[in-house]
Parts: structure tokens; C-alpha cells; sequence
């Protein structure tokens, strides 16, 4: 989909309503703008909150202190160099 937007005296856009639509782009949401070789790509920050259960977890890995969890990653990642 295309829409054509026009770039105020202050550099601001309005995201036409039809993008923000398909973008699920609403009032407070943050954006990323990314510079491209040829322009820019926009990018909705996703609200970590719909992250919510996308990863499985074990069983036996839940319920885990976040200190814990660092610690093991941190002795994994040095075992896994050290080789």
C-alpha cells in the first residue's frame, strides 16, 4: 500500500489514516525511523507486553530469579568460548 504524506516548515509528517491502519499505529505509539540507501523504512516499536507467552518455556525453567537466569547464560556463553 502507498500513500503520499507532505513534510511541513517544522519537518513533521501526518501518517496518512489508511498506513497507521494496517500498521496498527495509535496515539502514543513510538516509531523507528531507518535510513535506507534510498530513503527510509518506518517501523512500529512493538509493545513488549505483546510478546507475552511467543516463547515457550520449560516446565522446569520457570519461576526462575532474573539473577539466576544471567548467571547461567553468562557460564554457558564462557564454557561454549573457552572451547
Amino acid at each position: 500500500m502507498d500513500a503520499i504524506a507532505t513534510v511541513t516548515s517544522k519537518g513533521q509528517v501526518t501518517i496518512p489514516k489508511p498506513i497507521r491502519d494496517e500498521c496498527n499505529i495509535a496515539e502514543g505509539d513510538q516509531l523507528v525511523f531507518r535510513a535506507t540507501g534510498h530513503g527510509a523504512v518506518l517501523i512500529r516499536v512493538p509493545d513488549l507486553a505483546d510478546l507475552a507467552g511467543s516463547v515457550t518455556v520449560a516446565d522446569d525453567k520457570r519461576g526462575r530469579a532474573w539473577d539466576e537466569i544471567l548467571a547461567h547464560v553468562r557460564e554457558s556463553r564462557a564454557r561454549r568460548l573457552s572451547q
